[in-house]
C-alpha cells in the first residue's frame, strides 16, 4: 500500500524542501474543477496564491484575456493590499508586458486582496520579476496571458522554477476552464432564449416578452403595437432549392426586420416562416410606418442561391395596438395573427390592421379552431378518408373521392367544421398538401389501381405553388 504524502513529510520537519512538498500535494487538490469552478474560481486563485506563498516570495498572480466582444481585461489577484504606488506600478508594469504582444486598444484592471488586513510595502518594476503563460483556448477568447509577479531581490533556489511552472500550471488550468465554462454558459443561456438559426428570441421567449410587455403597459398606462410577420409562398423555396437556401434566406430575413425595427423593440421568430415583432410605446400610426418598412424593405431584397438564380418573396404583416385592440397578450396576438390571415386573403405582400368590425370574441373561438388547425398540421392528424364510388349496374368500385378529416384522441372532425376556418389563416394549402400526400401513401400501402377524386380548395388551386407541388408528390409516391 502506497503511503500517504502526509506520513512522508514529518522526517523532513519543517524544511523548505518539505514546504514544496506540503505545497505540491496541496496543489492537486485544488486543480479537479467542475461547473462550481465558475462561481469560485476567484476562491480557488486565493488558496493557491495563499499557499503559494509559503514557499515562493510572490505578491501576485494576474490573468490577461481578450474577449470575442473586443473587451481587454487584466485581472490582479494580490497576496496583501497593495500601496497606490504599488498598484500603478503594476498595472503599468503589465500593460506594457501585454502590448509588447502586439494588443491594441484600452486594457481594464481589477485588483482583487486575498488578505486586506496585510499591506504589501512600495514596489517598483525593479522589485517585481514575471514569469508568464500564452494559453490556447477552444474558446472564442484570443491572446490569453496568465503569470505571476515574484520578487526579484531573493536569491533564487533549484526548486523556484519548478514551482514557478507549477503554480502557473494550476493558475492557467483554472483560467481556462473558467472561460470555456463561461463560454459554454452563455450558449445555453442563448439557445434556451434564442432561435438558433436567426438568433431571433424564439417562441417561449417571445411569449414571455409579451406578458411582461403587456403588464408593463397596462401598469404604466402607455399604449405598445404588437406586428405578426408571415412570409408569402415561403414553402415554394424550399420545395424548389432547398432546405439550405429556405435558411439562408431566415436568416436574411431575420436581419430586414431587426434593421428596420427600432433599437429597443423585440423581434422574435415565432415558428417556421412565422416571425413577430413587439414595440414598446408605439401607436396604431408607428407601427403602421414600421410594418410597411419591413414590407417594403423584403420587396427590394433578392436572395441570391448557390446556383446563381435570384430569389424574391414578399410578407404579409398583422398589425395590433395594446389596449385599443385587445386586453390581454394573447387576445392581441390571436387579432394580429387574424390580420395575417387577412392580408393573405386579399392578395398577400401587404399589411392589415383591426377594423371596428373585428370582434376579439369573435376572433378568439376562430382562434380555438385556428390553433386545432396548426396543432393538427404540425401533428399530422389531417387524415384522408375513402368513399367508394360504385358502377351500380355491375356493383364494381370505379373509383374513391377523398374525404379530408382531423383525427383528435376524442372525435373525428369533418371538413365542414373547418375548412372556411383554414382557407381564412391562410393554411388551407398546407392542409391539403397534406391531405393529398397521406392520400397517395395510402393508395400505394394498399396496392390501389383505379382513379381517385380529391376534394381541394379552390383557394389552395390559386397558390402558384400548389400545382408543382402536387406534381412533385405524385411523381415521389409513383402515382
Amino acid at each position: 500500500m502506497r503511503p500517504k504524502v502526509d506520513h512522508i513529510l514529518p522526517r523532513f520537519g519543517n524544511t523548505r524542501s518539505a514546504r514544496i512538498i506540503r505545497f505540491q500535494s496541496r496543489l492537486l487538490k485544488e486543480l479537479p474543477l467542475s461547473l462550481n469552478t465558475e462561481k469560485n474560481y476567484r476562491n480557488q486563485i486565493k488558496n493557491i496564491l495563499s499557499e503559494a506563498a509559503e514557499v515562493v516570495d510572490l505578491f501576485f498572480l494576474y490573468a490577461f484575456s481578450q474577449g470575442e466582444n473586443g473587451k481587454r481585461e487584466i485581472e490582479i489577484f494580490w497576496l496583501r493590499e497593495p500601496p497606490v504606488v504599488t498598484r500603478d506600478a503594476v498595472a503599468l508594469m503589465l500593460e506594457q508586458s501585454i502590448k509588447e504582444d502586439r494588443v491594441q486598444g484600452k486594457i481594464c484592471i481589477c485588483n482583487s486582496t486575498v488578505d486586506t488586513n496585510a499591506s504589501l510595502p512600495e514596489l517598483t518594476g525593479r522589485d517585481i520579476a514575471l514569469h508568464a503563460r500564452m494559453i490556447q483556448t477552444d474558446t472564442p477568447m484570443e491572446n490569453v496571458v496568465t503569470g505571476m509577479g515574484v520578487a526579484t531581490k531573493r536569491r533564487r533556489l533549484a526548486h523556484d522554477d519548478v514551482v514557478i511552472e507549477n503554480i502557473l500550471t494550476a493558475f492557467s488550468n483554472i483560467i481556462t476552464s473558467v472561460m470555456t465554462l463561461s463560454v459554454y454558459r452563455r450558449e445555453v443561456e442563448r439557445f434556451a432564449t434564442r432561435d438558433p438559426l436567426t438568433n431571433l428570441y424564439n417562441q417561449v421567449s417571445f411569449w414571455d416578452l409579451l406578458e411582461y410587455e403587456t403588464s408593463r403597459s397596462q401598469r404604466q398606462e402607455y399604449k405598445f403595437s404588437l406586428l405578426v410577420i408571415d412570409l408569402d409562398n415561403f414553402k415554394a423555396i424550399n420545395d424548389t432549392y432547398g432546405h439550405d437556401t429556405g435558411d439562408s434566406f431566415l436568416r436574411d430575413f431575420s436581419v430586414i426586420l431587426k434593421s428596420s425595427v427600432r433599437s429597443g423593440d423585440i423581434a422574435a421568430r415565432y415558428a417556421g416562416d412565422q416571425f413577430a415583432a413587439i414595440l414598446p410605446v408605439c401607436d396604431e400610426s408607428q407601427a403602421f410606418i414600421v410594418a410597411q418598412r419591413i414590407i417594403e424593405s423584403l420587396r427590394k431584397h433578392a436572395h441570391r442561391t448557390a446556383s446563381g438564380v435570384s430569389v424574391k418573396v414578399t410578407a404579409s404583416v398583422g398589425v395590433a395596438v395594446y389596449p385599443d385592440h385587445a386586453q390581454t397578450s394573447k387576445d392581441l396576438f390571436l387579432l394580429a395573427d387574424n390580420m395575417v390571415a387577412q392580408s393573405k386573403t386579399y392578395g398577400k405582400d401587404r399589411l392589415s390592421m383591426p377594423s371596428e368590425q373585428d370582434d376579439v370574441e369573435v376572433l378568439r373561438n376562430m382562434g380555438e379552431k385556428n390553433i386545432m388547425i396548426l396543432e393538427a398540421l404540425s401533428q399530422k392528424r389531417i387524415v384522408p378518408y375513402f368513399q367508394p364510388i360504385m358502377n351500380l349496374g355491375n356493383e364494381l368500385i370505379e373509383a374513391v373521392e377523398v374525404l379530408t378529416r382531423i383525427v383528435l384522441p376524442d372525435r373525428v372532425i369533418t371538413a365542414a367544421e373547418f375548412i372556411e376556418t383554414a382557407e381564412c389563416m391562410g393554411a388551407i394549402g398546407k392542409l391539403d398538401y397534406q391531405l393529398f400526400e397521406h392520400a397517395l401513401a395510402k393508395v400505394r400501402d394498399c396496392n390501389y389501381t383505379g382513379n381517385l377524386f380529391i376534394n381541394l380548395s379552390p383557394r389552395a388551386l390559386v397558390l402558384g405553388e400548389f400545382m408543382p407541388t402536387i406534381r412533385k408528390t405524385m411523381r415521389d409516391y409513383g402515382f
